[in-house]
């Protein structure tokens, strides 16, 4: 049996800059595959097009990656030149896992795509050459378009998250909170380590959710001295404990990623946040011990969630801002399919557009939802007023750092 996976190209603002990640999971899946030779992987992000890879071979089964709405076009698109060449078509991702089947897919995968192809492999470690991985390099735009080494390389070691935080769908893909085995993360980095790998970022929904194995990863990660980061957040709450901080500080842990959410815990209770929340001398004490002993810290925020009025969304923006933070992320509250909030949204008729009008726009830099307390633009002024004073305070701080 031939096989083509596919990373589906992912559209972008001509204001954003891209960045080229490898594909993890289509490499997570063509290592469960025990015949390994049988698999091509194309990745439209990065150049490739599905087209010059049937002029060349027939596929049995094409596999179609599709984690983000806004790909949905061109999900439709491959996948029926996907079904035209004569190939079983399957997809999996968030979003493909979140909408209606399109009529050229044959089956939607919820999970790991690995059980499809081998049914005694949950969660398989990535199977990629050192040739695949410097295309990535080459194009010198990691997760969040920083890295500290030139040799880099994005990591899972578990998938999904026990929190139910109401504006994710996470669980929609990922049911439960699987893991690879700490033996296993052992030999990957081992190996990892062997081709001239010097930093990963860790892409984990929540890496530190078991703080037992947590420790066990960071003593892994010191052992094997790699530079490292969690550009897609981490759980707070678990890293703040003394003795998880003064082992962080141990390894080469150069950024992290924090995500608040919002300043306020009448929001938070909206959002479903649960003890994820924390308040802001928490928050601040935890900011200044990672800057003393030299870790990066971004803050994520989110405002314009149904139910905050714009004095609310003012009040998180003044939380980020009082925070010593190096960057923040100040995300709209974006609907995205699968998830609750997208339910409360259908529900109470928040949602401006829906459908495919909707998954084009599903951006959160974008407003897509109007309440009896703000309106989409509006959320989108604050939001922009906020950037500009941003802009200025960094302009004058470089100002007066250079007399």
């Amino acid at each position: 049996m031939r096989i083509l996976l596919v990373k589906l190209k992912e559209p972008f603002k001509e204001t954003q800059k891209p960045c080229y990640m490898p594909p993890l999971g289509l490499w997570s899946i063509r290592g469960a595959i025990n015949n390994k030779d049988s698999v091509d992987i194309c990745d439209e992000h990065i150049g490739d097009n599905i087209e010059s890879f049937l002029d060349k071979n027939k596929y049995d089964v094409i596999g179609l990656s599709v984690t983000f709405s806004i790909q949905h076009f061109e999900y439709l698109r491959v996948a029926k030149i996907a079904k035209a060449s004569g190939a079983f078509v399957l997809a999996g991702g968030i979003h493909a896992g979140a909408i209606d089947k399109p009529e050229y897919v044959d089956l939607v995968i919820k999970g790991g795509g690995e059980q499809y192809f081998n049914k005694d492999v949950q969660f398989a470690i990535p199977d990629f050459s050192i040739d695949e991985l410097e295309r990535y390099w080459i194009k010198m735009a990691p997760h969040d378009l920083e890295s500290k080494t030139n040799k880099w390389i994005n990591i899972e070691t578990s998938r999904g998250c026990f929190n139910l935080c109401s504006f994710c769908g996470i669980r929609e893909l990922w049911k439960s909170w699987t893991f690879l085995p700490t033996e296993d993360v052992k030999k990957y980095f081992s190996f990892l380590k062997f081709i001239g790998i010097e930093e990963v970022f860790i892409e984990d929904d929540n890496v530190a959710w078991d703080q037992v194995r947590f420790l066990e990863i960071l003593n892994l990660l010191k052992k094997n001295s790699f530079f490292w980061s969690t550009p897609n957040g981490i759980f707070i709450k678990n890293i703040a404990s003394s003795h998880i901080l003064d082992t962080i500080f141990e390894t080469k842990c150069w950024k992290l990623s924090l995500p608040f959410e919002t300043g306020k815990k009448s929001t938070a209770k909206l959002m479903n946040l649960g003890n994820k929340w924390i308040e802001f001398e928490y928050a601040y004490d935890l900011i200044n011990k990672l800057k003393e002993n030299n870790i990066k810290t971004a803050g994520f925020f989110i405002i314009g969630y149904p139910g905050e009025t714009l004095k609310d969304m003012q009040e998180t923006l003044d939380f980020a801002n009082s925070l010593p933070l190096d960057g923040r992320n100040i995300h709209i509250a974006t609907p995205y399919p699968g998830s609750p909030l997208y339910k409360l949204c259908k529900e109470n008729n928040y949602l401006v557009t829906d459908g495919e009008e909707l998954y084009k726009n599903l951006l959160y830099t974008k407003g897509l939802i109007k309440t009896p307390d703000f309106t989409p633009q509006e959320v989108e002024n604050l939001k922009k007023e906020d950037r500009d004073k941003a802009i200025k305070r960094k302009q004058e701080q470089e100002k007066n750092g250079s007399k």
